[in-house]
């Protein structure tokens, strides 16, 4: 009698360990799909194919109108992507949008900043305050005074070139580097 009791104890121990067990896999399971569409969700437009399109009077069309809910994305991930975002104003002229070393600059180019500087660079644009990236003053009002305090729209045009095209070299399109340029025009 004794040893059925044990069994009893023994098998109800298994049950309640195949229970947690199983408890246990369903909730991690419910977190990875809600980890996945959290970060799906974040930032829809880095999956987005711009097909060209014909407006009303038949010609081929690539842009879009943005706001500020796009470009704060955008710049976002330029520090992990290759990318140059280029400012116009209405007549299609470069646009001030900081002040690096006390040079007015109409682009964001994070190439030739440091690792570590990156990061700082996007988050003194987006609080408008001014800072030293290395030894080199970054005055980027302009920029916070435009495009994050402003309500202006913008027409964003995309290109795509090789890096490698500009130094002429005789390198195979399969190891090139590409880069991405995006223009924001002010409207």
């Amino acid at each position: 009698m004794e040893n059925a009791s044990d069994a009893l104890h023994m098998a109800f121990g298994v049950l309640i360990f195949v229970l947690a067990l199983s408890i246990t896999m369903s909730s991690f399971s419910i977190v990875r799909v809600a980890a996945d569409t959290i970060l799906y969700n974040s930032d829809r437009e880095t999956g987005y194919t711009y097909v060209k399109y014909q407006d009303e009077s038949g010609n081929l069309q690539t842009e879009r109108i943005v706001g500020k809910e796009t470009i704060i994305p955008t710049l976002n991930r330029i520090f992990m992507e290759n990318y140059i975002i280029r400012f116009r104003d209405r007549n299609g002229n470069a646009m001030t949008v900081y002040k690096y070393d006390n040079i007015d600059m109409s682009e964001i180019n994070l190439e030739n900043i440091s690792a570590n500087d990156k990061k700082e660079f996007i988050n003194a644009l987006f609080s408008g305050k001014d800072t030293k990236i290395g030894n080199k003053d970054l005055k980027p009002n302009p920029f916070y005074g435009t495009i994050i305090k402003g309500n202006n729209k913008f027409k964003e045009t995309l290109g795509v070139y090789y890096q490698e095209d500009l130094q002429q070299s005789q390198i195979d399109d399969v190891n090139k580097t590409k880069k991405r340029v995006i223009t924001y025009t002010q409207i």
